[in-house]
């Protein structure tokens, strides 16, 4: 599977007009699953998800192994992506049943993780079957304790963010378990990431030009480099 070719199975997609997710959930969920059957029986193999809620109500978007990008040495282009949402990501594998979400959850340690936005593919489609404007992500090898930061070496802005608020792993925390239980509803069995959602909205690609890094005390857990 290539980027290319997912593309255009989302471009060509027919079936993902809705309104929103709270309103049209399940027709929602038959039609991704129809467009992750597609991928899948073309190559694509699923690596995480991204958890997205809307008046309550949760879904998943599938994240696939070739938007999984390197974490020390990705580039990427202007003209291909629109900017970054740092955020808190989990590597769980789903269990057989919702009875058991509650203990991997509780076990749970958070990663730094960058998600990557492009365009909309399909200008019919809701997001949800648009999968989000994901075009990617970049996950931490190690788990992260207490303080991180996001630097650029193009700007003087430094966006500070603690892994240890417990409020703020509470919230993370729901979305996982909403996150494992949609998997276990849907079938999705495996070990996954599961994106929990932005820490401070979207930066703009633009604003990210030159050299990229997370650090977390002193040491890089995330570099990229955007160009124009």
């Amino acid at each position: 599977m290539n980027r290319e070719t997912y593309y255009g199975v989302l471009r060509d997609f027919k079936g993902g007009q809705f309104e929103s997710i709270s309103k049209d959930y399940h027709g929602m969920c038959r039609a991704q699953d129809e467009m992750i059957a597609s991928l899948q029986a073309k190559g694509a193999t699923i690596k995480g998800w991204k958890i997205v809620e809307d008046k309550n109500t949760f879904i998943i978007s599938p994240i696939f192994d070739f938007q999984l990008a390197n974490n020390h040495s990705e580039q990427f282009n202007l003209s291909d992506v629109t900017g970054f949402e740092v955020e808190l990501c989990y590597q769980a594998s789903v269990p057989d049943t919702e009875q058991e979400v509650d203990a991997l959850v509780s076990a749970s340690q958070p990663k730094v993780a960058i998600e990557v936005m492009r365009e909309k593919i399909n200008p019919l489609s809701h997001i949800g079957c648009d999968f989000f404007f994901n075009y990617g992500i970049i996950v931490a090898d190690d788990v992260v304790v207490g303080d991180f930061q996001f630097n650029s070496n193009t700007s003087d802005e430094v966006f500070e963010y603690r892994s240890t608020d417990s409020e703020l792993l509470a919230e993370k925390q729901l979305f996982l378990k909403k996150g494992l239980v949609e998997c276990v509803r849907r079938g999705y069995q495996g070990e996954f990431f599961f994106m929990t959602g932005s820490l401070n909205g979207m930066l703009e690609a633009k604003t990210r030009l030159g050299k990229n890094t997370i650090l977390s005390h002193g040491q890089t857990m995330i570099r990229f480099d955007v160009t124009g």
